[in-house]
């Protein structure tokens, strides 16, 4: 359900599974391609608490520098969560103060009613592909979404890794039904296993990436990756398979960029030596994803290495 808000970033696809855009794919990032070494920052920033004012019913204002918002509060969210009331729910939900002042941290204009459009209008996709039998519903997943999602929209920026493990369970409550390998246009139409997080590549075809912790199998190639987090590397025991151990070091030797762990690289002098090394920021001149500390390298530049929530849709409910 993320993939929304995460489209709309340059390295994944609004949120959870909305990443919102609707442009470039979240697979264009470091879980498209085989990477050619994983790399990504572990910058962080503090959490501060999630509020959405106007217990009132009436017109809210945004917090994000943005136009007064005249559009009518969504109706009354008591009773079960349904497949009618789900967008209602997701929009007011996700559409909150911190999310605003996210958007003017990125130099957007907030306007809440735009927002609550522009989510509604994601999820309504998603819901009547649901129901026409292209997907599933769990409700039981609603608490554990927006949980994730107020982690991630009250941060602004969040390191790769630790959004694809923050917003997984939104995928369990509008799942797709596309398996991996199959066709698809978008995140949103491909089914996510548990702890999954669905992509739609840039071939038009699902695959689903999870991040996994210490002693873990790992996996960096294929249609189901499981990629080591923070400050894990994959030391690859058979194939294309092997187990998360702690990554080595900055400037440490090196054999391979896998080892040095995701957000760095193994770069070799002239002699042949290799050593573990910082990847480069966001804009910062590639010819390779390995070199890029988000390991996506994109038409000669490094994409960002953290995930933001906002986007113009999003922040705005432009829609051009």
């Amino acid at each position: 359900m993320l993939s929304f808000s995460a489209r709309c970033t340059a390295t994944l696809a609004i949120a959870l599974a909305t990443a919102a855009c609707g442009g470039s794919k979240y697979s264009a990032s470091a879980f498209d391609d085989e990477p050619g070494g994983d790399s990504a920052t572990t910058g962080d920033s503090s959490t501060q608490t999630d509020s959405d004012p106007g217990t009132d019913g009436g017109p809210k204002k945004d917090s994000g520098g943005g136009d007064e918002d005249t559009t009518p509060s969504p109706p009354d969210a008591s009773g079960p969560l349904s497949l009618d009331n789900v967008c209602d729910r997701l929009a007011e939900s996700m559409c909150t103060t911190a999310f605003g002042a996210c958007c003017g941290v990125r130099g957007l204009k907030y306007n809440p009613g735009g927002c609550r459009s522009a989510a509604k209008a994601w999820c309504g996709a998603q819901v009547a592909d649901i129901k026409g039998g292209k997907g599933t519903f769990n409700p039981s997943a609603y608490p554990t979404c927006i949980s994730a999602w107020n982690t991630v929209s009250t941060k602004c920026k969040t390191p790769i890794l630790e959004y694809v493990k923050t917003v997984v369970p939104c995928n369990q409550l509008l799942n797709g039904g596309v398996a991996p390998t199959g066709s698809c246009s978008d995140d949103w139409q491909c089914k996510a296993a548990e702890g999954f997080l669905p992509v739609c590549n840039r071939e038009g075809r699902c695959e689903q990436v999870a991040v996994v912790g210490k002693d873990a199998m790992c996996n960096y190639a294929g249609a189901v990756r499981t990629i080591c987090e923070y400050p894990q590397a994959c030391y690859f025991t058979s194939g294309a398979t092997g187990t998360c151990r702690a990554a080595k070091g900055n400037g440490s030797p090196c054999n391979n960029t896998f080892e040095c762990g995701f957000g760095f690289f193994c770069a070799r002098d002239f002699s042949g030596a290799g050593k573990c090394t910082p990847g480069a920021d966001l804009g910062s001149t590639c010819s390779e994803n390995s070199q890029c500390a988000s390991s996506s390298c994109s038409a000669g530049k490094c994409t960002d290495p953290f995930w933001s929530p906002t986007s113009p849709e999003l922040c705005t409910g432009a829609t051009g």
